[in-house]
């Protein structure tokens, strides 16, 4: 069988996420080459059981970087008690940053407490942005009530993707001192930042907090404007309809949609 449909079948075999081809795929996830291996990790990780996770665990050992990936990737679906500890262990002496990230994001995905300690120890200063990121999502996903300090702090962090996972995280929780933090993470430089911001305000259905939303309406970036848009519609409270109408015009079209839908929601609420 040529290379290309030898590959084309594997990808079969794969997608039909049967048990019966579990045995195949672990052998060829030790004996295949580079890109079986690669395609053996993902297709033990669809059969979502954990009798897969001692051939994942082995493979995290592998020399190819994406073969460990993939082998991370899967055991979030194909878990048991044995993975937190070889992934902790993995992540200790990992160099490669997406292996790295994709260790945490695992972690974080499997809400893995034992990982608490390795996560935390991962938002170190010298850190790539990318795996300091997935630090924080994962230490929010594991508890975020013991880490609420530093997903506090992370807030401020320099990278904006760690802002990012931080607010998404924090938007939830009603704490005084994350509506702080909200109202000021929504002047940002990053418009993303902004737009979850707005998000987080919102969720506090707080009348004293609609000059925030309002202003964003005028943001510069049309996420941001869709966003506060979306927020101003859901209020439970009464607003001045002529902050929506008066932004009809938007230039974004997704912008405009999003601020004649708040509007027939306001006219209702009203109603």
């Amino acid at each position: 069988m040529e290379s290309s449909s030898r590959k084309d079948f594997l990808f079969k075999l794969a997608v039909q996420r049967n048990p019966i081809h579990q045995r195949l795929f672990e052998t060829l996830l030790n004996q295949g080459d580079c890109e079986q291996r690669n395609l053996a990790a993902r297709a033990l990780g669809w059969l979502k059981s954990s009798s897969c996770a001692p051939a994942l665990i082995q493979a995290l050992s592998d020399s190819e970087p994406s073969v460990r990936r993939w082998s991370t990737a899967s055991l979030a679906l194909s878990w048991d008690d044995q993975a937190t500890l070889a992934l902790c262990d993995l992540f200790s002496k990992e160099l490669d940053l997406q292996v790295r990230a994709a260790i945490l994001r695992t972690l974080g995905w499997r809400r893995a407490k034992f990982a608490n300690s390795t996560c935390l120890s991962a938002l170190h200063p010298s850190e790539a942005d990318c795996v300091r990121a997935e630090a924080i999502r994962a230490l929010g996903r594991i508890d975020v009530q013991t880490n609420l300090e530093v997903l506090i702090n992370a807030i401020q962090d320099p990278s904006a993707k760690v802002r990012q996972h931080a607010l998404r995280t924090l938007i939830s929780q009603p704490q005084d001192i994350i509506r702080v933090k909200l109202i000021e993470r929504s002047n940002d430089v990053d418009p993303e930042v902004r737009a979850i911001a707005i998000r987080g305000i919102a969720c506090f259905q707080d009348e004293s907090l609609i000059d925030y939303l309002v202003r964003a309406l005028d943001d510069d970036n049309p996420c941001v404007r869709a966003n506060a848009a979306i927020a101003l519609g859901n209020c439970k409270f009464t607003i001045n309809l002529k902050f929506l109408t008066d932004k009809r015009d938007d230039p974004h079209p997704e912008v405009r949609a999003r601020i004649m839908e708040a509007v027939k929601r306001r006219i209702h609420f009203n109603d």
